[in-house]
């Protein structure tokens, strides 16, 4: 108990919806235990995963993929084994806590800027602190098609070709070509910070391919 409120964080409520005690505790834990939606018989999702993996492993095998390939993903299979064990929870505050965000939907939970702290505010609230961080730095596109997105990657393909050949192999270059899917964006709130802005996180890392060039 001692340390359950030591690693308790604070919940902002900016609304003027109560809160539900049950649902505040619960969020208290933190984002990371917080809640735990899955409560169906772990043992049998881990026969499943492990039934999948050998008929993979079957496959893979007939296939000639490598020995050390196939332990590999083995290795991811008992990872995501493991995160499931993790979200299995019998805690009664997590039906009064999905009971809550379903009778309003209109509301949404944000983390709080280098903090575990957790803000829950209406989902318009977040959508135009979203709007406002783009300002400036990004233009809207209102008419932008597949097509278009593929012809400019193509002709975005071909100036890094031509202005890196040469120079780096080839395999540095086909590093720096941006991936098929397009990044998403999420926001940590400022709270420190003058009007709570957002600080935008791309869920791309796009950095990553710079550092392999080094």
């Amino acid at each position: 108990e001692k340390n359950s409120q030591f690693n308790k964080i604070t919940v902002h409520n900016w609304t003027n919806v109560h809160i539900p005690e049950e649902v505040n505790d619960l969020l208290c834990l933190g984002k990371n235990l917080a809640v735990g939606s899955n409560t169906d018989n772990t043992t049998e999702t881990f026969k499943q995963l492990d039934n999948l993996f050998l008929k993979v492993q079957s496959e893979a095998r007939k296939a000639g993929v490598p020995e050390i390939s196939i332990a590999g993903l083995k290795g991811h299979t008992i990872h995501t084994a493991t995160k499931i064990a993790e979200c299995k929870t019998f805690d009664p505050r997590v039906k009064v806590f999905k009971k809550f965000m379903h009778e309003n939907d209109n509301l949404m939970i944000a983390t709080v800027d280098k903090r575990a702290d957790l803000i829950i505010l209406e989902k318009s609230t977040y959508h135009k602190k979203i709007e406002n961080a783009l300002q400036g730095n990004f233009k809207k596109l209102d008419h932008y098609s597949n097509n278009d997105m593929k012809r400019d990657l193509k002709d975005y393909r071909e100036l890094l070709k031509s202005t890196f050949t040469g120079s780096l192999p080839g395999w540095k270059i086909r590093n720096l070509f941006p991936s098929s899917c397009i990044s998403n964006i999420y926001g940590t709130v400022k709270l420190h910070k003058k009007g709570e802005p957002l600080r935008l996180i791309s869920t791309k890392n796009l950095r990553k391919h710079f550092y392999k060039i080094g």
